[in-house]
């Protein structure tokens, strides 16, 4: 099957265009930034070029090679979509906690139920798989090699926001911690 290469192109600007509005929306301009400014606004800067740049080379090799297996293109093309959405409405949930930056406000609560009561980073896994999709859409080395940098960025930012959450939630969050996953339900 040939597909039409602006269909594919308007359903990656949309996504990647709401989902920068979106998250922009959500972030609380009141929150105190702490050191982890810089690692924040480079952790913004990559994510955004990992996702841009996957999207686009997947629209290159589409422009190329417009000839795809119907299955495989819209399961890749729904796997976005579905996993936009679910990464807004998680985003949606933690609502001001939400930061790009690694902190708290006094105020903020530690949140442990509804998707949070399965795993403890649903966002980043839910922007991974917005990432795998890419790959399931139109197999290229770019979108894999995005999608290892992805996951080995991810898992280093979860590291430090999970000492920074030890250390402010203390006991709460190490009992948290042993009865949820990181990132796969009932698997890591």
């Amino acid at each position: 099957m040939s597909i039409e290469i602006n269909q594919y192109f308007v359903i990656f600007l949309i996504v990647f265009l709401l989902r920068n509005v979106f998250e922009l929306i959500l972030q609380p301009t009141d929150k105190h930034k702490n050191n982890s400014e810089k690692d924040g606004k480079i952790t913004i800067v990559v994510y955004t070029v990992l996702f841009l740049g996957s999207g686009t080379a997947v629209w290159i090799y589409l422009l190329f090679d417009p000839q795809v297996k119907p299955l495989v293109y819209y399961s890749g093309v729904v796997l976005l979509v579905m996993a936009f959405i679910l990464r807004m409405i998680t985003l949606q949930r933690i609502k001001r906690s939400f930061s790009l930056y690694i902190n708290t406000l006094p105020s903020d609560l530690l949140i442990t139920d509804g998707i949070y009561r399965i795993i403890r980073h649903p966002a980043y896994t839910f922007y991974s798989l917005e990432m795998l999709a890419f790959v399931v859409i139109k197999f290229n080395y770019f979108s894999l090699i995005a999608l290892a940098l992805d996951v080995l960025i991810t898992l280093r930012r979860i590291n430090k926001e999970e000492e920074f959450l030890l250390q402010r939630f203390g006991d709460k969050y190490s009992k948290y911690r042993k009865e949820t996953k990181k990132l796969i339900p009932f698997v890591y």
